[in-house]
């Protein structure tokens, strides 16, 4: 498995402590373009793309995602102009991939919109609450393809608060296999997609099927988003990386924690406990 690690673009032209640490462990960075990247100019990401491709030997990007929403009929809204703009700045980098937030929406979003007072259970992974609507999946396209013609790298869609992949399948379902698969990000399916009781990642991985290609790796104790060093939540990483395993997959990964020290004790977890696990 290969592994990117999440960088931000001030450590890369400081080469501080964080930057030192992944090129020690010998992954790649995923910059984190969510904050900081549009206070650069051009010549400053060249600069920082050529110390990202010259010392850490290439890089994804995490395109900026706050306050938008793809899948909105809005083109402010949904942030198109900031997605196509960064994707063109994110090509200067010659990224592996790139990830993006579909921000799906089941009770705006969904074949049951309006659904007040529906609610999702274990069972309903692909009934109406999780199917995306039509008009979700229109608007989606117009957010993402432009970020595909802007940049070469495979575009991942990540679940974000998601309680089923129904809706990021269906949307990569209309995107080209070569060009766009899934980032499964494990701590939010643990948290938001309630993992941490309803215990159905297999279930998750046969509907997203081969479009997962990507994970994100981060630990939490089922109560929120905590972005713990890996082993120091409830996540069991040895039955992910069976699950995973026994479907074939051989995605990359990148280990999402946000300082050297959550690094540090994901680094050393995962030197323990690599995938693909030993049979």
């Amino acid at each position: 498995m290969q592994i990117f690690a999440t960088l931000y673009l001030a450590s890369v032209l400081n080469r501080d402590g964080h930057f030192a640490l992944l090129k020690r462990l010998g992954y790649k960075p995923e910059l984190y373009f969510n904050t900081g990247w549009d206070a650069l100019d051009a010549s400053a990401h060249r600069e920082t793309a050529r110390i990202v491709n010259g010392e850490l030997g290439g890089c994804g990007v995490h395109l900026p995602y706050g306050g938008m929403l793809p899948g909105s009929p809005d083109p402010a809204r949904a942030g198109r102009e900031t997605l196509r703009r960064a994707a063109g700045i994110a090509s200067l980098y010659d990224p592996a991939h790139l990830v993006g937030h579909v921000c799906f929406r089941p009770l705006a979003d969904s074949e049951a919109a309006p659904a007040k007072h529906l609610a999702m259970g274990p069972g309903d992974l692909e009934g109406p609450l999780a199917r995306p609507s039509e008009a979700f999946l229109e608007n989606s396209l117009a957010s993402w393809k432009p970020v595909m013609e802007n940049c070469p790298g495979r575009l991942f869609l990540e679940n974000t608060s998601d309680r089923s992949p129904c809706a990021v399948r269906r949307l990569l379902d209309l995107l080209p296999p070569g060009r766009a698969g899934m980032c499964l990000d494990i701590g939010h399916w643990h948290h938001s997609g309630m993992g941490v009781g309803w215990r159905n990642l297999g279930r998750w991985l046969d509907i997203a099927g081969d479009r997962v290609g990507h994970l994100h790796i981060h630990d939490n104790d089922g109560s929120a988003d905590q972005h713990l060093p890996l082993g120091a939540g409830r996540i069991d990483f040895a039955e992910v990386w069976r699950l995973v395993a026994e479907r074939g997959l051989d995605p990359s990964a990148t280990v999402e924690n946000h300082d050297p020290e959550g690094l540090a004790a994901s680094g050393r977890y995962l030197a323990a406990h690599p995938y693909p696990p030993a049979v």
